[in-house]
Formats: C-alpha cells, sequence, structure tokens
C-alpha cells in the first residue's frame, strides 16, 4: 500500500510532508531535503528519479521540499531520524554544515549534491552532481553544423564550475566540426533576469551571431523574433518555448542514485563521488529530439554526432570537463 500526504517545507511543524510508503521492509527507505521547490530543474530530476523507483517498488520515499537557512538543520534532523536508509538532496549552499550534521546520524547514508569532493573522515556522506558535459558536447557539434557565419552565441547565468564545464564542452565540440569558430560570451551574474537575457540577446544578434547557446531563461524570445535557431543547456530551457529549442542536452540522476543503492544493499557505500554517473556511457545524459530545425542540420554533422554519441556511450570518447571561464573570441 502507498499512501500520500502532502506538506510545505514552509508549514513545517503545522503539517506533515509527502510520503510514499510500502510495508514491505526489504525496500530501501529514501528520505530526502530540497532546499528548493520540487519544481525546480535540478531538483525535480532527483525527485523523479526517486518517484520511478517507488513505482518499481524498490523504496519507499519521504521529502520535504523548499526548506529555508533557518529550517535547514531541524529538518535535516527530523528526515535523518524517520527511520530511512539514505537521504538525498542539494547541499551547494550548506557543504560544511551538512557534513556535520551527518556525523550526528552514523547509521544513515546521504548521497548529495555537492561542488565539493567526499571526505573519507566522513564516510557516510557521498556527493554527486550534474556532469553533463558529453551530451553539451555533442550539443556543440549540432551548434556547428546550424551555424553558416561560425558566429555563435553564449548567453549564460553565472560563471560557476557546474555552468563553465557545460559551455566549455559545447565549445569543445562546436570547434571539433568548425575550428574557427567566434563565440560571443555573457554572463547575467544572475539565476534569473529576463529583461538581462533579452538584452545581451539582441546585442549578440547584431554582432551577427546566427546560432545561440542558452543558459539563462529568456533568450528564446528575442531569438525567435529573429530566426536564430537556440540550443539550450540544462537549466536554460524556457518551458512555453520548449518546442521551439533546436536540441539541449539532459541530465537523468536514475543511474547515480541506482548505482548507491546497488552499494547501499551490498554493504560497500561509503564516501564516494558518484559524478561519473551522469556520464553518457552510464546513461546519465543524453542530447533531447532535434526538434524544428532539423531540416536545415547538415547531414555530416549527423553523422559526426551520431558516432561521438556512440563512442561516449562504449567509453572510447569523453568531453573533458574544464570548469575555467570561457573568453569571447568575437567582439
Amino acid at each position: 500500500d502507498r499512501r500520500y500526504f502532502f506538506k510545505s517545507a514552509a508549514s513545517f511543524i503545522a503539517a506533515p510532508h509527502i510520503a510514499i510508503s510500502s510495508e514491505q521492509n526489504s525496500r530501501i527507505k529514501l528520505g530526502a531535503i530540497y532546499s528548493v521547490p520540487i519544481n525546480q530543474q535540478w531538483v525535480s530530476k532527483l525527485h523523479e528519479a526517486a518517484l520511478n523507483l517507488v513505482v518499481r517498488g524498490e523504496i519507499s520515499y519521504v521529502y520535504i521540499d523548499d526548506v529555508n537557512d533557518y529550517q535547514y538543520e531541524e529538518i535535516f534532523n527530523e528526515i535523518s531520524s524517520n527511520d530511512v536508509d539514505m537521504v538525498i538532496g542539494d547541499v551547494f549552499a550548506y557543504e560544511e554544515r551538512a557534513r556535520l550534521l551527518a556525523l550526528n546520524h552514523p547509521n544513515v547514508s546521504y548521497l548529495m549534491g555537492s561542488a565539493f569532493q567526499p571526505n573519507d573522515q566522513i564516510k557516510n556522506f557521498s556527493v554527486f552532481d550534474s556532469y553533463i558535459q558529453d551530451a553539451s558536447y555533442l550539443s556543440g557539434i549540432i551548434g556547428a553544423g546550424l551555424s553558416k557565419s561560425g558566429r555563435i552565441g553564449i548567453v549564460a547565468r553565472h560563471s560557476l564550475a557546474s555552468i563553465n564545464r557545460n559551455l566549455n564542452a559545447f565549445i569543445d565540440g562546436t570547434r571539433e566540426l568548425k575550428p574557427n569558430a567566434k563565440f560571443s560570451i555573457d554572463y547575467l551574474n544572475s539565476w534569473y533576469d529576463l529583461s538581462q537575457a533579452k538584452a545581451i540577446t539582441k546585442q549578440q544578434i547584431d554582432l551577427g551571431v546566427d546560432t545561440i547557446i542558452a543558459d539563462a531563461s529568456g533568450v528564446m524570445k528575442v531569438a525567435t523574433e529573429n530566426n536564430i535557431p537556440v540550443i539550450g543547456s540544462f537549466h536554460g530551457m524556457d518551458k512555453f518555448y520548449a518546442d521551439k529549442f533546436v536540441t539541449s542536452a539532459r541530465w537523468h540522476f536514475e543511474p547515480t542514485l541506482k548505482a548507491a543503492i546497488d552499494r547501499l544493499r551490498e554493504g560497500r557505500l561509503t564516501s564516494t563521488d558518484f559524478g561519473v554517473y551522469s556520464y553518457m556511457r552510464h546513461h546519465g545524459c543524453s542530447l533531447s529530439t532535434l526538434n524544428q530545425y532539423i531540416d536545415q542540420i547538415p547531414e555530416n554533422t549527423i553523422e559526426l554526432a551520431a558516432l561521438r554519441e556512440f563512442e561516449m556511450r562504449s567509453s572510447q570518447f569523453t568531453a573533458n570537463v574544464n570548469t575555467q571561464r570561457p573568453l569571447s573570441s568575437l567582439n
């Protein structure tokens, strides 16, 4: 039997949260603490992966989302004390704090999205992140094939490792097909600023770019008005324009979660970096279906992208992980 209860972290004391449970004790009991609402793109991937395992009968699942800073310690301890075997979530804003809290619950294993490496002294705390540079590399090949001028725009939110590694992989993929491609690269220095994103997109089009990669919402409207194809990144997809993107790098959290649960069942889950399970060879990322620009993509571009994807899936090729801020080469 499954029971569903709904709760917002904002009313943590007043009401229960969602619980998806089973009477079968053999199932892994999974808890989750999310600092943002579950409809936020990154966290939604964790939530969806957990729900998929619930449907397959492998786990029971409880979570609390939209956790504010002042609530974090209380809710972390609440989830960890809820008879769970493993807790997943995001600790980018609570790196040291979460690790100290984990020490208070040595019988619980943690699998947390983190920018830090695992600490061997905290053996119950493992980490992961969305390493989708393989798919970003493939999207760069597609972008190169679409660009007739070799002048490509990139609109990103922040210069962070998690963003830069995907942008650099896109650039590497582009330059495999078009070595002389030039890039206009702009950062919003904001997580969400529609007006600035639109203004930057217009400026880049004025510079002559004929293809744009969007790591920020707001790009698509201006690009569509100017008939400029846009390739999305994991966070750059405007939901109202989803069918207008050429393609996008996608992240799949299921391989990461499954690998950690398998190790937990075998009794050998210790401090581990599970980032590699986001690589294409583990089916942790993919390129979304090509949309309406497919007829404009040259055959040699499709063939190269298909070859590289085969090599990635068979561990013959992988995109470089470069977290440095890419520099514009188009002024």
